[in-house]
C-alpha cells in the first residue's frame, strides 16, 4: 500500500480542486490515473475515436469508464494523419490539439495523460507532441513505471488482463527479405511497424514456462505491415 498511498498524496498535492481532462484510452495506465484523479478533482476522460481505432477499443474504453463511474466523453474524428515516418507524432499532435480546444472551451485547468516513467526511455515520437502542448504526465513525473502501475492496480482490485491480445498472422502473409509488398487494392491506408519476431523452432503444446526457451530457434527483425483501415473494422485484428 506504500506506493499507492504515496501516489495518492502526490496527486492531491498537485491536482486537488483542479478541473482535469484525461487523455483516456481505456487501457490500464489512463484508467488508473482517471480513477485516482476522479477521487480528488473534477475529471473528464476524453476518448478520441478515429477511423483507425477499432470498435473493440472504443467499447472497452466505454465499459471501463462505466465500471468505475468515470465521466467520459467520446469525440469522433474523421481526419486521417499523413502516412509518413512521423505519423505517430502527427497522430498525437492531432489528439492533443483536440484536447486543448476542449480544455479552453470548457475552462479546464490541465490536460494529463498516462505516460509513465519507463516510456521516457523508449523511442516514442508522441512525447514530442506532449511537450509541445504542455500535457502533464503524473506517472512519469512521480517516477511511476509500468511495474508500479500494475502493482497499484492490483491493490485496487482492478481487472488486469491475464494475457495479451492475440491475433492471427497466417503463413500466407509472410514474405522474405527484400520481397515485394503487394498493397491490397481495397485498402487506402497501409502502415508499417518494426517488431521483434520470435522464431519458433519446433512444435509444442502446454509448454512449461521454464521450458519455453527450448522451443525458440532465434530472434529476428520483422516489418509488420497492416491495412489499418481494414484492421479497424475487424474486432479480432486479423
Amino acid at each position: 500500500m506504500e506506493k499507492l498511498n504515496k501516489l495518492k498524496n502526490n496527486l492531491k498535492e498537485n491536482f486537488k480542486g483542479k478541473k482535469i481532462i484525461v487523455a483516456y484510452s481505456g487501457g490500464i495506465d489512463s484508467l488508473l490515473l482517471s480513477i485516482l484523479l476522479s477521487e480528488i478533482a473534477e475529471t473528464l476522460c476524453i476518448f478520441i475515436k478515429t477511423p483507425y481505432i477499432s470498435n473493440w477499443a472504443l467499447n472497452n474504453a466505454i465499459t471501463n469508464a462505466k465500471n468505475y463511474d468515470l465521466n467520459l466523453k467520446v469525440i469522433e474524428v474523421n481526419k486521417i494523419v499523413e502516412n509518413t515516418p512521423e505519423r505517430c507524432y502527427l497522430c498525437k499532435k492531432m489528439f492533443f490539439e483536440i484536447l486543448t480546444k476542449e480544455k479552453e472551451k470548457n475552462n479546464y485547468d490541465v490536460i494529463v495523460d498516462g505516460t509513465h516513467y519507463d516510456d521516457l526511455f523508449e523511442d516514442r515520437p508522441g512525447l514530442r507532441a506532449k511537450e509541445e502542448f504542455n500535457i502533464v504526465s503524473p506517472f512519469a513525473d512521480f517516477k511511476i513505471g509500468k511495474k508500479d502501475i500494475l502493482e497499484i492496480a492490483k491493490e485496487l482490485n482492478m481487472e488486469i488482463p491475464e494475457e495479451p491480445i492475440i491475433f492471427m498472422k497466417p503463413t500466407s502473409s509472410i514474405i522474405y527479405n527484400e520481397d515485394t509488398i503487394i498493397r491490397p487494392k481495397i485498402s487506402k491506408r497501409v502502415d508499417y511497424e518494426v517488431e521483434l519476431a520470435v522464431v519458433i523452432g519446433k512444435k509444442g503444446k502446454n509448454i512449461k514456462k521454464d521450458e519455453a526457451d527450448d522451443y525458440i530457434l532465434g530472434y529476428t527483425i520483422l516489418n509488420d505491415i497492416t491495412a489499418r483501415d481494414l484492421q479497424a473494422k475487424d474486432g479480432q485484428w486479423t
